[in-house]
């Protein structure tokens, strides 16, 4: 489960990357708002409850994800982005709570037209289980 989240993490960091540089002379799809509800069962009868909110503005993403597990235990993750273009400069940060109820947050500032490099930056466990 906790690679997965990981797995999760590195794919939405990719896509958030990809979806704030301004590469010019290439099309690429723009970010969007939304909310979305969903509920995955496992072989072994568990399940695990998302509500995501994503929220797109000038220059910024922000995901914040609840999960909740089978025992009622809820996760939490907020996840911002933020891409200056004229000043090439982008920050990300995370942060959340784990499904035992331990607070974890981490953030990374840098420079360049490429924004993240493909860089996770991640923090604590949030599939906790």
């Amino acid at each position: 489960m906790k690679t997965r989240f990981a797995l999760l993490g590195l794919v939405l960091l990719g896509a958030s990357t990809l979806a704030l540089a301004d590469n010019a002379g290439h099309h690429h799809h723009q970010p969007q708002s939304f909310t979305e509800d969903s509920t995955r069962t496992y072989a072994d009868g568990t399940s695990l409850k998302s509500h995501v909110v994503q929220t797109v503005s000038a220059g910024s993403i922000s995901r914040q994800i609840t999960k909740t597990n089978s025992q009622g235990q809820t996760a939490t993750r907020t996840v911002t982005i933020t891409f200056d273009k004229t000043r090439h400069t982008w920050s990300h940060t995370v942060q959340g709570t784990t499904f035992s109820g331990s607070n974890y947050s981490s953030s990374a500032q840098g420079e360049g037209q490429g924004g993240f490099g493909g860089h996770h930056h991640g923090g604590g466990d949030f599939g906790g289980e």
